[in-house]
């Protein structure tokens, strides 16, 4: 069984609200991050060393694809927290 260091989830609409919140609950439970926001300001905003931030938006299908992608590459090594 895989534990939490090794998980990662994809969070859209991470700027703000829920998925703000999402983004700063994983990262603290040690999950990798792939936080999709609209602008660079609100990237810069989701600073952790566990958080991937990608300026997306996934209303746009090649967004979507874009998102999808990165996550997919981004099955890195797990970092010890």
């Amino acid at each position: 069984m895989r534990s939490q260091r090794d998980r990662l989830a994809v969070v859209t609409g991470a700027s703000r609200g829920l998925g703000k919140a999402l983004v700063a609950r994983f990262a603290e439970e040690g999950w990798s991050v792939v936080a999709c926001v609209r602008t660079p300001v609100a990237a810069s905003m989701l600073a952790h060393d566990r958080v991937t931030a990608v300026v997306q938006d996934v209303r746009d299908p090649i967004g979507a694809v874009v998102l999808e992608a990165i996550a997919g590459s981004d099955r890195r090594e797990p970092r010890a927290p």
